[in-house]
This record gives C-alpha cells, structure tokens and sequence, in this order.
C-alpha cells in the first residue's frame, strides 16, 4: 500500500495539482467530469431556485428599491445559471470542455451580484449582505466541485473584491470592515485548503482506479495467453490420446466387459440395500395403515351410510388402500419379484399414472389421453404401472428443455400378428393396444436396435441406470405381449405396445362387501402394537367372535398355557420384540398341535408361504387387512379346519 501511495505521489505535479503525464491527466479530466455530470446540474438548478426565492423576499424588504434588486437578480445572475445548464444539454461536448472556467464564472458572477446588493442596499441591511460573498466561497471551494485552480482564482478575486468595496465603496465602517474583511479572508483560505483536498482525493481515487484497471488488463492477458497454452496443450494430448485409443482397443474391449459386470454387481447391491430399506420402512408404515384402515372400517360401520361423516371416513378408506399399493408397489420393485397374474383393468391403471404425471412433468409438455376401452388383460397392476411411468417419463425428457406433447392412446385391435397368450382359454383373439408418442428430439438409427439393451442409455453419467426400457420389454414379454417403437430424428418417438385380451368372468367383478362374514368362537389375538390391538378387538366383536388379547409374544405363550383348549384360533403378528410370531406358532403348536394360527406380517423376508406351511400356519395375511378379508380368512381356517381332538386326559 506505501508503494502505491509512494507511486501516485510521483505520478502528480501537487502544485498546481495535475498529472505529470498528459495522456492521465487527460484521462482523469474526462473521469472528473462523467462523475460530476449530474452533480452540475443540479447546482445550476438549486442556484436558479435560491436566487429567485431571495427575489420574491425583496419584494417585502426592500420594496422602494425592487428594480435595481430584480436587475441584479432576474436579469443578471439568474440567466447566466440558465444558459449554463441549457448548454449541458444543448452542447455537451462545448460544456464537457469548458465546464471548469463556467463554474469558476458562476462563482464570479454570484459574487459580483453580492457586492452590487452590498452597495445597492442601504444600512444598516446593506453591509449584511458580506454573508453572500461567504455563500458564494463556501459554495465555489466545495459545493459545486471545482478544481483547485478555478475555486482559488475565482475566490481571491471575490475576496479582492470585497475588500475594494468595502475599502473605497464607503459603505462600511471602519470598526465593521475589520470584524468582516479578516473573516471573509479566512474562510477564502480555508476554503482553498478544502478545494485542494478534494482534488487531490478525486485524483488520488482515479489513479488507484487506473492502477486497478491496469491490472486487471495484464490479468486477463495472462489469462488469454494461459488459455492459448492450454488449447494447445489439449490438442496435443488430444492428438496423442487418440493414437493410443487405436493401440488399446482390444485391452479397452475386455476392460469394458468387466466394467460391465462391476456395473452389475453394484446394481444388484444397490437393489438389495434398497430392498432391505423398503422392507423395514413398510413393516412401519404397515402397521400405521393396518390402525387406519381399520378404524375408519369400524367408524363406517358405526355411523352408517346417511350419516354425514360417511363420505369423509370412505375418503379416508380410499386413501389408505391408495397408501397400501404404494407400499405394495415398493416392496415389488425393491425386491424384484413377480406378484400374482391375475385379469386387471389397464385403463383404471392409465388413469392413475395421468394424475401422477401432470404433477410432476413440466408445464411445457401438454398431455393428450385418449381412453376407448376398459378390456382385460392377465398381468400384475404394479408391472403395467411401471410400463406406463417409464414410458411416459422417457417422453417427457426427450422434450426438454422446449416442450412438447405426450399422447397416451389406449385402444382395442387386432394383433398385426399371432400374440402368445398366458392362458389359451381366456384369450379372445382380440388386443389391447397401449401407444405411448411425443414431439421430442428421437433416436437415430444407430441407437435404436440397443435402447432396450440392459444398461444401455445415452443419458449422462449419473442421470439414467439404462435399465428402464429393458425392465418394460421384459415385463411385455412375460405377459405374451409384442412392443414396437417407431422414432425420426426432430420429430418423436411412438411405442406401441399389444397385449392379449382375456374374456370377462363373473368373478371379475367386486364382491358384495357390505355383509361381514361372522361367527362366535373364541379368538387369541396377539400384536405389540397397541392401536392395532384395540382396532382389532373392536372388529372382531363387531363380528360376533369372542376376543382375547395380549401385546407381547411370551406373554400370550403364558396365557396360551392355561386357555389353550378355550381358544378356537390365534391370530398373531410376525414380528414382535422377544419372540417373533413364527417362533410364538410353533410354541402354541407343541401346547396344542390342532390349534388353527393366522399370522399376519407388514413385510418379513424370513416369513414364506413354505416355511408357514412347514410350521403349521394355516394362513398369512399381509397388513394392512381389510376387515372384509380378515372375515372372510377367519371363517376360511375355521369352517376347513379339523375338529379340536379335545382336552388332555387329567390326572
């Protein structure tokens, strides 16, 4: 910081205050200006208004005397103030030259027209008007940013003036003269100091600020000649990549195929960490579902269907079966198993993805749906909802970031050739056809024969797994069905996707769920979870059964000790603190071998249909129940069960 004081100190001539190099002070004389444009103007303002108020205040003080005031005022001080800012605007480059000798002129000027109002005015007021020529110095020295030179010329000379007035004008007195004149001597020195102050401050800024620019212009060319460097540089490696690129292609080909499999293999665990997450957060959230699910059945079942709350409680049904198949459907992809085939009505399914896709793809793509069919085909909803999703997801980033339109047509039609049926007596000869188009960019020709390739994806890293439309012909091909794509380069891409058609059964259709199968045997029912427990009692003696509960596995072991011949069927959880419901069975089972047990799991991964039935587990329900499938199970075990063979003999 010395050093860049030390430099500008040399750099300028400190009297009179100027730069040493013509090209700077050129510079600094154009900077000085630009920045006090504005200023100037406003002073040229604020004077016209001052002098013209103090003109209105003579029409009242000095009214014997008002034309010579208005002549001194309106036609000699105030024009000059006009014309000089009629020719800031009028002549800029005449104003930009000569600015410094117009101001100096002003100070002149409002000087000369104080020492005329100190004559013209008579005592005891005339003298006063000393305080116009202090105006006028205060003003000249800082106000209206003179440099230095100009503010001092013009200020001596008003001094000299004044004291000519004062001395031969013979309008002071003695005694006044030098209680005045020293003041107005003053303040001209005091005011040369600060004149000086400020442009040697105003120089001193714009030479560090031509320092800075200076600077910054040898930076950027370093940086332009570094980026020169770099470019070459590039270009050399690029040069020497690619003719190691045609040595190593062979070496590269094999390194490529065991990139692939480490691909794969952390795919595989990352599938698994997600299938163990999703397992432990459903097990949870089933239980939350199972209390609510099953309570609002409860209070539907109390307040009737005229009562008010009716539709609301069946709102709350709806989005709890909606919460259900959200777990369901992430247990399904996070383990990657097939659930069971079964008829589904595709077009209910087509309907939920539009809902979910018109929250959350951009405002910029317009959907079009266009429904005409409600058909049947055998499939699983979560793998049709995933063909859906991938598909139109797919779509809607191919049209980033312009946008575009997605169009979903679902349509029956005659395969345009022989499908494979899951099953031959439901097939109809007819299909169903799913068209999934947008406006995007499309596939070229080279791409279009890998895209459902797995892992292939022509995303960025980290942006796509590839596995997308592998996933959606794997799940076509399961199903018997036939997928064809059809794209052009800046025009889009269709899919479309046949499926067989099965033929509607009566039992396609809902069951009657309004009547509750019931009963009066006696039920154990065993869950660590208190909302759940209460919940269930409350239904099961709603349905007619006598009920006994217990919120811990050993304890209902206890129990089960001493009422194991009164008890016609356990239901349990499966995993429960201590002892799980599995292990709680095969307790219950050496008690009593014929006991009926239903276990009842929100997700369990050690629990499998062969490993219950080799326990002796007549059923397993998954949570959340439906109290009408948890009635309907209930007198399944009971009603196909085996009569007890009865109490111990006692001794």
């Amino acid at each position: 910081m010395l050093t860049v004081r030390a430099s500008y100190l040399n750099a300028v001539r400190l009297f009179p205050l100027s730069f040493k190099d013509p090209a700077l002070e050129r510079r600094f004389l154009g900077y000085h200006f630009e920045i006090n444009l504005t200023h100037g103007r406003l002073c040229h303002i604020l004077a016209i208004f001052f002098f013209v108020a103090d003109g209105l205040r003579d029409r009242f003080l000095f009214p014997d005397m008002l034309p010579t005031l208005m002549i001194i005022r309106y036609a000699y001080i105030v024009p000059v103030f006009i014309a000089g800012l009629a020719a800031s605007y009028i002549w800029p480059i005449f104003y930009q030259r000569y600015w410094q000798p117009l101001f100096a002129s002003y100070v002149l000027v409002t000087g000369s027209g104080a020492l005329a109002l100190i004559l013209a005015i008579p005592a005891p007021f005339g003298p006063s008007m000393y305080i116009g020529v202090i105006y006028c110095l205060v003003f000249g020295y800082t106000f209206i940013r003179l440099r230095f030179l100009w503010a001092a010329a013009s200020g001596t000379l008003i001094t000299a003036a004044y004291l000519m007035v004062s001395i031969w004008g013979g309008r002071l007195s003695t005694e006044v003269m030098w209680l005045q004149f020293p003041f107005v001597v003053g303040v001209n020195l005091l005011g040369m100091f600060v004149a000086y102050h400020i442009e040697f401050s105003a120089r001193r800024e714009f030479y560090f600020r031509e320092l800075l620019t200076a600077e910054k212009e040898k930076l950027d060319a370093v940086n332009d000649d570094l980026e020169r460097r770099v470019a070459e540089r590039t270009q050399e490696l690029a040069a020497a990549n690619a003719t190691l690129q045609t040595n190593l292609n062979a070496l590269k080909r094999s390194e490529n195929e065991r990139a692939e499999l480490e691909t794969h293999l952390q795919q595989a665990h990352k599938m698994e960490a997600i299938g163990t997450l999703a397992g432990g957060i459903a097990h949870d959230f089933n239980n939350i579902l199972s209390s609510v699910i099953g309570y609002t059945e409860l209070a539907l079942g109390d307040v009737g269907k005229n009562h008010h709350l009716d539709s609301h409680l069946r709102k709350v049904l709806v989005a709890g079966n909606r919460a259900k198949e959200l777990v369901k459907q992430i247990l399904t992809f996070a383990r990657q198993s097939d659930e069971d085939i079964k008829p589904i009505q595709v077009h209910k399914i087509a309907d939920e993805v539009l809902k979910l896709l018109r929250s959350t793809i951009p405002s910029n793509v317009d959907i079009r749906a266009s429904i005409d069919t409600d058909a049947l085909i055998l499939g699983n909803a979560t793998q049709v909802h995933q063909i859906f999703l991938n598909l139109c997801t797919n779509a809607a980033q191919a049209m980033e970031p312009e946008g575009g339109t997605l169009t979903i047509r679902l349509e029956e039609t005659v395969p345009p050739s022989p499908l494979r049926p899951l099953t031959h007596e439901t097939d109809t000869g007819r299909c169903l056809c799913i068209i999934v188009s947008d406006t995007g960019h499309g596939i070229d020709e080279r791409t279009l024969p890998s895209i459902f390739e797995p892992y292939f994806t022509t995303k960025p890293t980290g942006e796509g797994t590839g596995m997308g439309l592998a996933l959606v012909h794997g799940i076509v091909q399961s199903y018997g069905g036939a997928i064809m794509v059809d794209s052009h380069v800046g025009q889009g891409t269709t899919f479309t996707i046949h499926f067989p058609i099965v033929a509607r059964h009566a039992d396609d259709t809902p069951r009657d769920s309004a009547v509750l199968p019931t009963g009066s045997e006696h039920i154990l029912f065993v869950d660590d979870d208190d909302a759940i427990v209460g919940m269930m009692e409350g239904a099961l003696v709603n349905m007619g059964y006598r009920v006994t509960t217990c919120d811990s596995s050993v304890d209902a072991l206890s129990l089960f000790h001493a009422i194991a011949y009164d008890v016609d069927l356990v239901i349990s959880d499966m995993t429960m603190p201590v002892m799980t419901g599995d292990k709680l069975a095969v307790e219950m089972l050496k008690i009593r071998s014929d006991i009926p047990i239903i276990l009842s799991t929100g997700y369990s991964k050690s629990l499998s249909a062969d490993h219950a039935n080799e326990i002796g587990i007549r059923k397993i329900l998954n949570k959340p129940v439906a109290l009408m499938d948890l009635a309907r199970t209930i007198r399944d075990v009971l009603d196909n069960d085996q009569p007890p063979s009865g109490r111990p003999d006692q001794g």
